[in-house]
């Protein structure tokens, strides 16, 4: 009887450890997965960014698809933008 129990112990100890590792690669993958898809936006407007300069002066950050979390981020590239584009108008105007 004791050896079936130690069986039976060692088998729900193995089980519940193969199911941990798997569940926890599964959740590793997934919330890698959500969060690169968060950041898209983010990473876009960055790129964006480092193109703006006086070979490409009309480049502006975009706004849409950014997560609500960054609203006031947004609310800076919007003025930033607004910015830019006073600065268009005076390098036109010169």
């Amino acid at each position: 009887m004791t050896d079936a129990k130690e069986q039976i112990d060692s088998t729900t100890i193995r089980l519940i450890l193969g199911l941990t590792v798997i569940f926890g690669v599964i959740y590793a993958v997934l919330v890698v997965g959500i969060m690169r898809r968060a950041i898209e936006p983010i990473r876009l407007a960055s790129k964006c960014a480092a193109d703006i300069g006086p070979h490409a002066p009309g480049v502006r950050l975009p706004t849409d698809g950014m997560p609500a979390e960054i609203l006031p981020l947004v609310l800076v590239v919007l003025a930033t933008n607004d910015a830019f584009d006073r600065l268009d108008r005076a390098l036109a105007a010169q």
